[in-house]
């Protein structure tokens, strides 16, 4: 063997060693940090909060001892739901009707945070997604899209902030989606928004992370939740993808609020096939040909789905 071989064997060993070492380091920092961590008190507003991740994160939250509001269009779901968490976990639970993608629900929301000085913890999950090429969605649709994932999202957060920064302490969780890293074919719109969601996230996290405000966007991949049963998704077969691709609401609510007691502000992204996904996108050198394979696949997909 070369010296120069031997060189670069030693290298790539002292490499995969040093960052195997830090991994490790890392998250041990991340299991002491999580020991040490108590949500404070408080209460919890969660919009689309009458299904799905939202319902999920309701319930957690006020197992965790958080009065919580709950934010949705469909009433009757949402004064169901209260009744249930304040008989099962003995905590306030009020509601609100309210449309987001409208300005009225929006500012109904906003003044009700305002005015209540008492949000300690904001889950802004409210979203919904087509499968219709652009140049065919309604331009309402276009709009409530964008409205609701964010205009909303960010003026619950503007109105939410202040008061968090105010008592150093505070949670903010964007719920956005894997796809928020991806382009999409059908679901353009969609994408484009969640990337919002991504970076404000990002951001945000950096700008009150040493405040003691925690802001996160928990991206989860295919999801056991009635998001797929819209209209919206007429055409869609869920039959069509592998059952090892789905997670259910209890697990991306765990992810997440893991990541919030090891202390990680910024991105959460739930397991490592979703990790994985999003890597191989973000790192296009070794992404585009796999992208190319997963756009194939999912180009076979829908054409098994229309059939």
């Amino acid at each position: 063997m070369s010296k120069r071989s031997s060189f670069r064997q030693a290298l790539i060993g002292g490499v995969a060693a040093g960052v195997t070492a830090a991994y490790v380091v890392r998250q041990r920092q991340y299991a002491a940090a999580a020991t040490r961590f108590r949500f404070p008190a408080g209460k919890a507003l969660i919009t689309g909060a009458s299904t799905g991740i939202g319902a999920c994160y309701a319930e957690r939250l006020a197992s965790l001892g958080y009065d919580v509001v709950l934010v949705a269009r469909r009433e009757a779901m949402l004064a169901t739901l209260a009744t249930t968490i304040q008989q099962t976990y003995g905590v306030k639970a009020d509601y609100i009707a309210a449309d987001l993608s409208t300005a009225a629900g929006m500012d109904t929301v906003v003044q009700r945070i305002k005015t209540g000085q008492d949000i300690s913890f904001l889950v802004n999950n409210a979203g919904f997604s087509t499968t219709i090429p652009f140049s065919e969605l309604d331009a309402s649709v276009v709009d409530d899209m964008a409205q609701l994932h964010v205009l909303a999202t960010a003026k619950l957060t503007r109105a939410a902030l202040p008061y968090m920064i105010a008592q150093h302490a505070g949670t903010v969780v964007n719920v956005s989606s894997v796809m928020g890293y991806m382009a999409e074919a059908y679901h353009s719109n969609y994408c484009a928004t969640k990337a919002y969601l991504n970076s404000l996230s990002g951001a945000l996290a950096k700008e009150v992370g040493a405040l003691g405000v925690t802001v996160q966007a928990l991206c989860p991949g295919l999801t056991e939740t009635d998001f797929h049963t819209s209209a919206h998704y007429d055409a869609w077969d869920k039959a069509a993808y592998p059952a090892f691709m789905w997670q259910t609401t209890d697990q991306v609510v765990t992810y997440s609020l893991q990541h919030i007691r090891e202390g990680r502000s910024g991105v959460c992204i739930t397991g490592w096939l979703n990790t994985l996904l999003v890597q191989v996108v973000r790192h296009h050198t070794v992404g585009r040909p796999l992208m190319r394979l997963f756009e194939t696949v999912m180009r076979w997909v829908t054409a098994q789905t229309a059939s």
